[in-house]
């Protein structure tokens, strides 16, 4: 799955658990700064990433995924090990 696909993927998560508005998720998005979230917010948007993409976040990366392109970058190294 290139990028752009993925992206698209993860606005519909972000979105649905998030409670947002599509046009805000963009890659320079913070969950926390732009988007408001808290950390049992992230935990449960991870949980649905992880499904969505059938990956699995390792805990020590958890705690540096702050922006869209972070999880995006993530998705796609630990997706290409699997």
């Amino acid at each position: 799955m290139d990028r752009s696909a993925m992206l698209e993927k993860m606005k519909e998560v972000v979105v649905d658990q998030l409670a947002l508005d599509a046009s805000k998720v963009v890659e320079d998005a913070d969950f926390v700064k732009d988007f408001g979230a808290d950390s049992l917010d992230l935990l449960q948007l991870m949980t649905a990433l992880e499904d969505e993409f059938s990956v699995s976040i390792p805990d020590e990366e958890f705690e540096n995924l702050r922006s869209v392109r972070d999880v995006l970058d993530l998705v796609e190294r630990v997706s290409g090990k699997q």
